[in-house]
Formats: C-alpha cells, structure tokens, sequence
C-alpha cells in the first residue's frame, strides 16, 4: 500500500503543478492581450480556453483521486459505493466521460479506509505490546537462572 500512495501522491503533484502553469500561462496570456487592447471576443477565448484547460486536468484529479481510493478499498476488502449512471455515488467526467466518485462518496470511502487501517494498526500494536512484554520476561527469567 505504500507504494501505491507514493504513486499516487507523485501523479497528483505531477497533474497540480501542471495545473498550476496552466493557470500561470493563461494569466499571463490575458494581461498580455489586456495591455494590446485586443478585442472583447479574444479575451473571451482565451478565458474559454483557460477553463477548457483547466477543467480537463481537475477531470483527471478527480479520476486519479477515485482511483486510488477504490485502489486502497479492494485491498483492504472494504465495500466499494455500487455504480449507477445517473445519480448515486459516481459522476462522469465533463470532457472524458470516465466515471469518477462524488466528493461524498469520496469523503465516505476514506473514512472507512481509515477505520480499517486503525484497527489493523491497533491488533498490531497489541501483538507488539504482548511480544515486547514476553522478551522482557524472558530477559527477566534468564538473568535470574544466571545470577
């Protein structure tokens, strides 16, 4: 699962640092075309641009993020939200038509990855606690028979 989350962590930072120059770029692009005093209608294009852009890398966001969720789900056996079309826990992209999960469904799918990451942490940490316990036991035992 680490590995998964390093992945996952590497492309979202890939895709918001390329966001991030989009916005930069068409920034820059708008006051260019504001300062030559270009018409209403380019100014318009290049803002229709900037979101077309843009909301094509929030679209591959938002299917990266529900992928690595479901991802962590199927390997710690959780239920996943059932898939409907229209309505229910899933949306599709504006420009790809993927499937992706709804920030609700998002919210829930996480909450339970962390109960189910908490409690196996928690039957870790008490076979630890009982390991650690039983060696200093031993320990005990051992310097006894030898003092």
């Amino acid at each position: 699962m680490l590995i998964s989350r390093l992945r996952y962590r590497l492309a979202l930072r890939r895709l918001t640092r390329r966001r991030e120059r989009v916005a930069k770029a068409y920034k820059a692009d708008y006051a260019q075309a504001k300062k030559d005093r270009v018409g209403r209608e380019k100014l318009e294009a290049i803002q229709q641009d900037q979101y077309f852009e843009l909301s094509m890398l929030d679209d591959e966001i938002e299917v990266l993020a529900s992928r690595h969720l479901l991802d962590l789900a199927h390997q710690l056996l959780l239920p996943i939200p059932a898939f409907q079309e229209e309505g229910g826990a899933w949306e599709r992209t504006t420009h790809t038509g993927e499937f992706f999960l709804t920030r609700q469904a998002m919210k829930e799918l996480r909450q339970s990855i962390r109960e189910e990451e908490k409690a196996r942490r928690e039957g870790l940490v008490t076979w630890t606690a009982a390991l650690v316990g039983l060696i200093g036991a031993l320990t005990g035992l051992v310097s006894v028979w030898k003092g």
